[in-house]
């Protein structure tokens, strides 16, 4: 008998096998995204248990899609879970729109725990005049890694 956290895995069929192999695969794959992409290392196990969840939501609404795509259908609407995963869980996790493009206008009001989003440089200022007459903490977003990074060490300072 072989077991694994506590599962007799004789019981489990050949395809749950496969099927936790290749969630095991997409989540490494999805955390190295995240390193290469955004900069994250080194999750904490609320964010890698939150990650697992979401890559494996993904692979289940990925085979509900592949099961129901006729064989001469177009496939390319179908999830690629290593870059939507990471995706979902920045959004889950911090509210951080991963697909939105940075352009380094942005401002983090850290007194208000408020983001600013502008489209230009004179707007950004104006904002930055403003949050100093408030005497409020602030940083301006350079780019969406720094974003996160800062994010991240608040979070993990308020638990």
């Amino acid at each position: 008998m072989t077991e694994k956290f506590g599962e007799n895995l004789d019981r489990l069929d050949l395809e749950e096998i496969k099927r936790r192999e290749r969630i095991s695969r997409l989540f490494e794959f999805s955390k190295e995204n995240l390193e290469e992409k955004y900069g994250i290392k080194d999750l904490s196990n609320i964010e890698a248990v939150k990650l697992r969840q979401i890559v494996e939501e993904c692979e289940k609404m990925e085979q509900e899609q592949i099961t129901t795509v006729k064989p001469e259908s177009d496939t390319s609407n179908i999830i690629e879970i290593e870059f939507e995963a990471p995706a979902r869980w920045l959004w889950d996790m911090y509210g951080i729109d991963a697909n939105r493009g940075f352009k380094g206008y942005d401002i983090y009001d850290e007194t208000t725990e408020e983001k600013f989003e502008f489209n230009n440089i004179k707007d950004t200022k104006k904002k930055i005049q403003e949050l100093i007459k408030l005497n409020h903490k602030f940083f301006e977003i350079k780019h969406i890694n720094d974003y996160i990074r800062r994010i991240r060490e608040k979070a993990h300072h308020e638990f």
